[in-house]
């Protein structure tokens, strides 16, 4: 019986899905051990033509019609037939082992969920101020062992039980990307809901991907907008929800926070070499429009 589904939700990303089901057909495990489930969510380009190329006895392709990333993996969830779901990106490029490492965690008793780790893939080139660290999430642990408190796997490689899903109540379709609206969040919740009933999640940095950088991030103000949609999700998911006291201390955070990356950062443009002004705009804006989002949506949430 085979042990994994491997889902990828896609959309309008027919070249990326090309790249990523390559590395997919490249890995190392034996096909009988695991299935790919592609969820297509309304793509409108070659996506469909794209999937058909990879499609074979293991490999299924459907189309889930409301839009919006956790509306994907619900599906791809529903249509997996083993005990274990697998979430990749598709726009990601999988180290050959990715699948192989997967499959070994998902035989263990004691975690209820596992993913690994991302580095970037510039695709789409890397202009001179953009560090590495705007495109990836180092969680700074070189050895496997189940995650503490307050922090989470990345959604673009991420696994977790079928059954612990369905407790969770699935993918929230409030949160994560709808479309071309960025959106996050949808598979921290999930974590936190099974970290809450005493689950262990588990982190591997081996188990690597390469997540490709898109040409809107090659943008300091996608940045800003990423800032302000971490900070509306936050509310969305009930973490960030308080009343007149609690959003009071948000804004004079976010002033006072304002107040001193301005001036620092404004210092390293100054004086440090490959410091630019994109980054003296993200470093400082970013987080602060993530506060402000907290406020501005815990005082009009029907927005």
């Amino acid at each position: 019986m085979k042990q994994l589904s491997v889902i990828i939700c896609t959309y309008n990303r027919s070249e990326l899905l090309g790249y990523c089901l390559e590395s997919l057909e490249k890995q190392a495990a034996s096909k009988n051990d695991y299935e790919v489930i592609v969820v297509d969510n309304n793509s409108t380009d070659e996506t469909q033509a794209v999937s058909k190329r990879f499609e074979k006895e293991g490999f299924k392709v459907v189309i889930e019609e409301q839009q919006g990333l956790s509306y994907a993996r619900n599906r791809g969830a529903y249509e997996a037939t083993t005990p274990w779901l697998f979430y990749l990106d598709d726009d990601v490029l999988l180290d050959d082992d990715v699948i192989e490492r997967a499959l070994d965690l998902s035989k263990r008793d004691d975690i209820g969920s596992f993913g690994g780790s991302f580095s970037p893939w510039f695709h789409y080139g890397q202009p001179h101020w953009f560090g590495k660290h705007y495109a990836s999430i180092d969680l700074q642990y070189n050895h496997a062992m189940p995650l503490p408190d307050g922090e989470f796997l990345t959604g673009c490689v991420f696994a977790i039980r079928k059954t612990l899903l369905k407790e969770a109540g699935m993918f929230n379709p409030e949160l994560g990307m709808r479309g071309k609206l960025v959106g996050y969040g949808e598979e921290t919740e999930v974590q936190r809901i099974l970290r809450n009933a005493g689950h262990v999640i588990w982190y591997d940095p081996n188990i690597h991907v390469r997540h490709v950088v898109n040409p809107e991030r090659l943008s300091s103000l996608w940045h800003i907008q990423s800032g302000w949609a971490h900070g509306r999700d936050r509310v969305y998911s009930g973490i960030s929800k308080g009343g007149f006291a609690y959003l009071s201390v948000i804004l004079f955070v976010s002033f006072t926070m304002l107040c001193i990356f301005g001036t620092v950062n404004g210092m390293k443009l100054l004086f440090l070499k490959k410091y630019y002004p994109e980054n003296w705009f993200i470093d400082t804006f970013r987080k602060v429009l993530k506060r402000l989002a907290i406020v501005y949506y815990n005082l009009i949430p029907s927005q």
